[in-house]
């Protein structure tokens, strides 16, 4: 025997707080009661028994098995782009890994800001990424031993090592990068449009064309000059190659002392970068209906804290030695080849986050299913419908 359908009916309340108290008091007055849409939100058709909904709030009341979810998982499967939460997915349960998925779930949305917080690091760790201190000692004791093996022999240098290539230095070849930033800095000058209006109110348009295209021309005549230079110190490498092999005199081993300097600074910036990265303070708050999002950075308190952020299953007890020191640090991660380079920025600070409520303590269980479903009202703005089954945090 098949189910008694019956027609459909609406009545529209005109209050501004879901409640059964407001339903209540709303119910008596009769001007804030009607059959029909008096202004507002427009109406369309869900169903095909001519069931309408308004495109603002609507609200089903029902006792217990009356149908309000199969309604509404109807309405889901009929319409396109629905943020659906159904009943009891938010609310707390007896669960012992609530609270940790709680945490995960906050700290997944929040990780493009993590991201964007340690960006700027991750340029400095690039830049340094390549530089090996041992590598530079070991030149440089090399070049200081040769020159003063080459000195004790000098007169008995025969004629390959008397050739003037045989102890030849190498052309710097150098990076062109200001070159390059500053005809990226004059064309952005000249694309501009925000504020075109004050950059023509001092610079004159055609001369930032002129002055990049000089620039430009610069740049081409640089990049040739470096490129002349390769070949050169290609041809003096091979020449001094064979010149070695033709005589017993110490050989002079190439050094760029000028470079092994720059990189000996630029490890102690980084030092003290990563040091004011592992101070801890508040670096983000943002106050959301009531709760308040905290992030913090502070530096790790041991090397399982590194792991779980890595979310690698290797070890990192013998980096953490040098954890303190973070050149060092830097080292002791590139020795050890189950780490990947590209990460290395999100093991020098620990960056977390705390929801804490209006009286600026952790939230407690309920008020965790309250933050979670605030957060998924919110997101809701990008769908054409939501959806909420029986959530009475509204009650």
């Amino acid at each position: 025997m098949g189910m008694t359908k019956f027609p459909t009916r609406q009545t529209y309340i005109d209050c501004g707080d879901i409640s059964l108290k407001s339903l209540k008091f709303a119910l008596r007055d009769r001007s804030k009661v009607s059959l029909s849409k008096l202004d507002g939100n427009s109406i369309f058709q869900v169903f095909e028994d001519g069931q309408c909904l308004s495109t603002g709030l609507n609200a089903i009341l029902g006792a217990r098995s009356s149908g309000k979810t199969e309604t509404l998982t109807q309405i889901n499967n009929s319409c396109e782009n629905v943020k659906y939460i159904p009943q009891f997915s938010l609310v707390q349960r007896d669960d012992a890994n609530y609270e940790k998925e709680f945490n995960a779930d906050v700290t997944r949305k929040k990780s493009i800001f993590s991201d964007k917080h340690l960006a700027p690091f991750k340029t400095v760790l690039d830049d340094v990424l390549s530089i090996d201190t041992e590598i530079n000692k070991r030149r440089v004791a090399d070049y200081l031993d040769t020159l003063m093996k080459s000195a004790e022999e000098a007169q008995k240098f025969d004629s390959f090592s008397r050739a003037s290539l045989f102890n030849e230095t190498l052309f710097d070849l150098g990076e062109h990068t200001s070159l390059t930033e500053l005809v990226s800095s004059v064309r952005q000058l000249i694309e501009n449009i925000e504020f075109r209006d004050v950059i023509d109110k001092y610079i004159d348009t055609n001369a930032l064309k002129a002055l990049a295209c000089e620039l430009i021309v610069i740049l081409w005549s640089k990049a040739y000059e470096r490129k002349k230079k390769s070949l050169v110190n290609d041809i003096i490498r091979e020449v001094k190659s064979k010149l070695q092999l033709k005589t017993s005199a110490t050989q002079i081993k190439d050094v760029d002392l000028y470079r092994v300097m720059f990189e000996h600074k630029k490890l102690l910036k980084f030092n003290e970068i990563a040091k004011l990265l592992q101070e801890e303070k508040i670096i983000y708050q943002e106050s959301f209906q009531g709760f308040k999002v905290v992030c913090k950075q502070r530096a790790f308190q041991g090397a399982g804290e590194i792991k779980n952020v890595s979310g690698q299953k290797v070890a990192f007890s013998d980096a953490f030695r040098d954890y303190a020191h973070p050149a060092k640090y830097l080292s002791s991660l590139k020795t050890n080849e189950a780490f990947t380079p590209s990460e290395f920025y999100k093991y020098f600070a620990c960056i977390e986050y705390e929801i804490l409520n209006k009286d600026g303590f952790k939230v407690s269980g309920g008020e965790r299913s309250e933050f979670r479903l605030l957060q998924e009202i919110k997101d809701a703005q990008n769908f054409d419908y939501l959806l909420i089954d029986e959530h009475r945090v509204f009650i």
